[in-house]
């Protein structure tokens, strides 16, 4: 073991002998040289008191960006005042420093969105002679800015909004939304429709995305627009579709024409399954789907011995029952689209009489349905339709057993008649023209004929009623002892359309 027994100033050396002890004692001797070696009296310092180093950086430099540079300084002569910069902690991966000069670069992409601040630990340490290496180390923040390099994004592909035709304006019909992954004022956006027919019935919040009713007057449709949210001075944007479906207001309650029907119900034993005894009809001057009406029974009407057709008013047996039905009272209700609320219906009631097999013979007329075609220009004599009846016999329904009735029977035309427009022949049943028809004027007539016979016996028939809704036609029929009213509607179109003729007939006892 060389122990140093007093300070030295510079390099020396002196005689080592090694001595057994044996006899004769042997020994050897070498040279030891000591160098003296400077000492590493200071330890790199960085340049500024402060525990931590911040520094700003875009977040859209590339790698090898210089971010800063760093140094510090060692008083010491020679290696130990070589100062060696190392990161020793933090996150690496993001950034590299050179060893000599101290530059710290970008050696991963930057991402604000992702990570706004990174926190490394740099060291500067000296070359030591002799293992004396001694180090300072510091704090390095980077500081991660905001570039606009995100396109704002609306939350939806399309955005379908809906809204009444008598909306006011300012009327809010719904939101647009987006979102921008900048921050600060890269996130701001503003909204704008870029095309479509949307614009025609709606307005659209620049600033805030607010879908709203303009000034302008609403009219039923389906509009579709593109809208499109940027970022303001920039060309990063989104588009998304528009879709805005004006609905038409339902400003028409339906009405039945009468608050109460009454049919007369077949002299039969037997009502077949089937047989119609009736129509109710009802009106509404809405268009579109608020002017479909419905019709239903109601309460304890809906019993399972009658139906009404929803869609025509059509009054039914539904099964196969005995004759026993007379004085029967019916509530039918209508309604127009949608569920049922207050507003949107109305109630009548039909009254079912007569029925039951007396011996006698029903009268009723020849066809269910009358049809012909006449224009507003048709001259004075002009044949409408003609009308007939006939009788059938006891116990049966069945159209193909009946008997023509003698040439007594008088036809004529009793109510609705407005200014003679129509005449019948009372012999023949024929219905013509007898005066100038005006379309502008008045487009449909409900006439009343009645068609009568002298017989024995009174003559009870079927209820039967048609209804043509393209043409807002309905018929109505009645017959009491002796005769049969019929009751029809006329509609006369201009002259480039056709006017539809309907008949129907209901036959009761008086």
């Amino acid at each position: 073991m060389v122990t140093l027994t007093k300070p030295i100033s510079g390099n020396s050396s002196f005689l080592a002998t090694a001595t057994d002890g044996g006899l004769p004692r042997r020994r050897t001797t070498v040279p030891v040289y000591v160098y003296a070696l400077p000492s590493n009296h200071h330890a790199p310092r960085f340049f500024g008191d402060r525990q931590t180093f911040i520094t700003i950086v875009l977040e859209d430099r590339p790698v090898g960006y210089v971010v800063s540079r760093v140094s510090a300084v060692d008083p010491d002569q020679g290696d130990n005042g070589v100062v060696r910069y190392y990161i020793t902690a933090g996150e690496k991966e993001f950034f590299s420093v050179d060893a000599v000069d101290g530059t710290l670069a970008v050696a991963k992409p930057l991402d604000y969105e992702t990570r706004r601040r990174h926190d490394v630990e740099l060291a500067a340490r000296d070359l030591g002679v002799g293992g004396q290496s001694l180090e300072d180390r510091r704090v390095f923040t980077v500081m991660v800015t905001d570039v606009n390099d995100n396109p704002p994004q609306f939350s939806h592909d399309v955005y379908s909004m809906s809204v009444y035709e008598d909306a006011p304006a300012g009327t809010t019909l719904g939101q647009l939304d987006a979102s921008d992954a900048d921050r600060g004022l890269n996130a701001e956006v503003r909204f704008q429709i870029v095309s479509g027919n949307a614009s025609l019935v709606v307005d659209v919040g620049e600033l805030d995305g607010r879908v709203m009713t303009g000034m302008r007057e609403l009219t039923p449709g389906l509009y579709v627009s593109i809208v499109q949210v940027t970022n303001p001075g920039t060309n990063l944007l989104s588009t998304a579709g528009l879709k805005v479906h004006v609905k038409p207001v339902n400003h028409h309650s339906p009405a039945f024409r009468r608050r109460q029907y009454v049919f007369t119900l077949p002299n039969v034993t037997v009502l077949t399954a089937g047989v119609v005894v009736g129509a109710v009809d009802a009106t509404d001057s809405d268009s579109g789907v608020h002017g479909e009406l419905q019709y239903f029974l109601s309460g304890d009407s809906n019993l399972g011995i009658f139906t009404v057709d929803r869609r025509t008013g059509f009054l039914s047996v539904a099964t196969t029952t005995s004759n026993t039905v007379a004085a029967t009272s019916l509530s039918i209700l209508v309604k127009n689209h949608g569920p049922l609320r207050p507003g949107n219906f109305d109630v009548c009631t039909v009254m079912l009489r007569g029925g039951g097999s007396d011996g006698q013979m029903t009268l009723a007329f020849e066809r269910l349905v009358y049809m012909t075609a006449v224009r507003e220009d048709s001259a004075v004599g002009d044949p409408v339709v003609k009308v007939s009846a006939f009788i059938i016999n006891p116990g049966t329904t069945a159209r193909s057993t009946t008997t023509r009735l003698p040439s007594s029977v008088m036809y004529a035309i009793s109510d609705g008649n407005t200014g003679g427009a129509f005449s019948v022949d009372s012999q023949t049943g024929l219905i013509f023209v007898a005066g100038k028809l005006h379309y502008d004027s008045l487009s449909k007539y409900n006439l009343t004929v009645s068609a009568s016979i002298n017989s024995a016996y009174p003559l009870t028939g079927m209820s039967m009623f048609l209804k043509l809704f393209n043409a807002n036609c309905n018929a109505n029929f009645s017959l009491s002892i002796g005769h049969i009213k019929l009751v029809c509607d006329i509609v006369i179109f201009d002259v480039v359309s056709l006017f539809i003729f309907m008949f129907s007939a209901s036959v009761y006892s008086e």
